[in-house]
């Protein structure tokens, strides 16, 4: 017999690693739809989305979300498309918590402003709310709506607007601070004011966060074929010339910028996106965080092909979720995607009908607490986080764990699988996981996994294999390991014994 080797894996919060082959066991080459963040030694899938609302409340096509107060309690609130007038611009508010309610519009919801402008920006994607107030652009205005009052279209007319940046409510001095193009603009507590901070004109403010007391300005250069980032620490008084830092952020274009615990941190297209795609590879996803007076960066995700690969954001819990397309080795990776203040990164959540980029598009996305708003499939579909009945009741969201490459220390060497374990917590009724295995010219492309066992029954925790229905389990030089949870099986651990063969010529 050749020497043997055990391999245990019970720790997954290490994130996404580029490289399967790195030699780090709580990395993985991808989860799908699993809180990889929140526990240490397991794996909790996420609950599943139900349609919000019906047929009627897809008519109003709401894409973007806030959180306001309605009444005498706070409610999420959408924008979309008018009822009466479906021309125009919008706001809803929720009905309440029940899965059954959908959009609500107040008095005076529907603007004068057209949904799809005939210039400038066209198809609204940014609801604020700050004070009583809620605020979306619109072509070359700032428009405000007052709850439980009306729209002002116009209440800030600028010129010339070809893009805006979410606004940021600064906690230092309770201001709302609004961007476009290379201007930041102001409003203390109703009193607005116009282009306080100037930037150069080659650039134009694509994300912002308070930093401190600083507002961090994320701006990218025009021009689509190289682009570069810089953030500009501004102490919110002071002028371009005395502007307290600027951070070089490099190559690429900031998609987000956030604070998470303390670190500026930067997600960034470099080369994925198809207009930008201008190298013999097709790009890569890049972490950055602030070091002085650089962005450095802490973690990057590739992509063998281009793609539209960032649409929406979200900062919650000291994490960046973000709409990212970024496909590797066959695999879509196609999601709402969460980056930690570490620069770790997982595909965190997926909408059950948008597996792949065929099955639709998200076209918005919002977290209140624990329960998702995704609206996707450009005709007004929303789901939202089921917080009635059975939680994992969906019989094919799957989430999905693919490990690293594991070749024993030596890839040269031909290694037996000689058994394996998958561990869960008690598994609720009717919750499974189906574990399998790809070797060798497999693991590039879309190589073929084959099924090892089904782990299931009621309660059960472990579940090994020595053979394959009978057949032996395979001989390889590399192994990689998927499991696919379904209806709320919580992975605990993945155990497997390997055996060297000792088959050199020397």
């Amino acid at each position: 017999m050749g020497k043997s080797k055990i391999n245990l894996i019970t720790s997954f919060n290490g994130g996404l690693a580029s490289d399967r082959r790195v030699n780090q066991a709580n990395k993985f080459a991808v989860t799908k739809h699993f809180d990889a963040f929140r526990y240490k030694h397991k794996l909790v899938p996420h609950l599943e989305t139900v349609p919000f609302g019906n047929a009627d409340q897809e008519a109003k096509n709401v894409t973007a979300f806030t959180v306001a107060t309605q009444g005498a309690s706070t409610a999420v609130w959408g924008l979309g498309k008018g009822v009466v007038d479906d021309t125009k611009i919008a706001v809803y508010y929720a009905s309440g918590e029940g899965l059954a309610g959908g959009w609500i519009g107040p008095s005076n919801n529907e603007s004068t402003i057209d949904y799809l402008g005939a210039s400038g920006l066209e198809s609204p994607k940014i609801l604020f709310t700050y004070k009583d107030k809620l605020y979306t652009w619109a072509n070359d205005a700032l428009l405000e709506f007052t709850i439980g009052g009306a729209w002002d279209n116009s209440y800030y007319n600028a010129s010339s607007v070809t893009s805006v940046a979410e606004p940021v409510h600064h906690p230092a001095d309770d201001i709302a601070y609004f961007f476009h193009n290379n201007f930041v603009s102001k409003d203390n507590n109703g009193t607005f004011s116009a282009k306080v901070l100037t930037l150069p004109s080659n650039l134009k403010i694509v994300s912002s966060c308070a930093y401190g007391n600083y507002l961090a300005i994320g701006c990218v250069t025009k021009d689509s074929i190289d682009q570069k980032s810089t953030v500009f620490l501004w102490d919110r008084d002071s002028s371009l010339t005395t502007v307290s830092q600027q951070i070089d952020f490099g190559k690429g274009a900031i998609k987000k910028l956030a604070n998470l615990n303390g670190r500026l941190t930067a997600v960034m297209d470099y080369h994925l996106v198809s207009a930008t795609n201008t190298g013999v590879d097709s790009g890569s996803v890049r972490i950055k965080q602030a070091n002085g007076d650089k962005g450095i960066l802490v973690n990057e995700i590739y992509s063998d092909m281009s793609s539209n690969a960032f649409t929406y954001s979200i900062v919650d819990d000291e994490k960046i979720y973000i709409v990212m397309y970024v496909k590797l080795n066959g695999d879509e990776r196609y999601g709402i995607w969460a980056i930690d203040s570490n620069g770790n990164a997982t595909l965190d959540f997926i909408e059950g009908t948008i597996t792949d980029v065929a099955d639709g598009n998200y076209n918005g996305i919002f977290k209140a607490g624990n329960v998702w708003w995704i609206a996707h499939s450009n005709d007004g579909s929303i789901e939202r986080t089921r917080t009635t009945g059975t939680p994992y009741s969906s019989t094919t969201l799957k989430s999905i764990y693919e490990s690293l490459i594991f070749d024993g220390g030596d890839i040269t060497k031909t290694k037996k699988l000689v058994g394996i374990t998958i561990m869960t917590e008690a598994l609720p009724a009717n919750g499974s996981v189906v574990l399998q295995y790809r070797i060798d010219e497999d693991l590039d492309g879309a190589g073929s996994w084959t099924t090892i066992l089904t782990h299931s029954g009621t309660d059960k925790i472990r579940s090994s294999a020595i053979n394959i229905s009978g057949a032996t389990l395979p001989q390889h030089k590399e192994i990689q390991f998927r499991l696919e949870s379904l209806r709320g099986a919580v992975i605990t651990g993945l155990k497997f014994k390997t055996e060297i063969i000792e088959d050199d010529l020397y």
